[in-house]
């Protein structure tokens, strides 16, 4: 039978992924990228806030698991109600490990 849709969605993960890793070892080697200090600190504390979000979505999908295979009228609210968890897991995971801080977020505002 194959793997369907969820093979798509790991397609383009997986390319995503060598993507960015290719284009940072390229500029990196060119001397374009240079990494500092603070970004050195923090990409673990994003990794694991990334993971904690996926943990938390693995839980809450098993728990609403019924949802998922109801009508489209349950299915799809059901699904928006776990993207915004994810989204909100994922904030709070990156303030409490201090991945980043409200005033980083308040500067990039300024930025923009």
């Amino acid at each position: 039978q194959g793997i369907g849709h969820v093979g798509i969605a790991a397609a383009s993960g997986i390319a995503a992924f060598l993507n960015i890793a290719l284009l940072g070892w390229a500029l990196w080697r060119k001397g374009f990228l240079k990494l500092d200090d603070r970004v050195l600190r923090r990409v673990p504390r994003i990794l694991l806030a990334a993971a904690g979000m996926g943990a938390v979505l693995a839980g809450a999908e098993a728990a609403m698991a019924d949802l998922f295979t109801a009508p489209a009228a349950i299915r799809v609210p059901a699904l928006a109600g776990l993207i915004a968890l994810g989204g909100g897991a994922y904030a709070l995971l990156v303030l409490l490990t201090r991945a980043a801080a409200l005033s980083d977020l308040k500067a990039l505002r300024r930025r923009a």
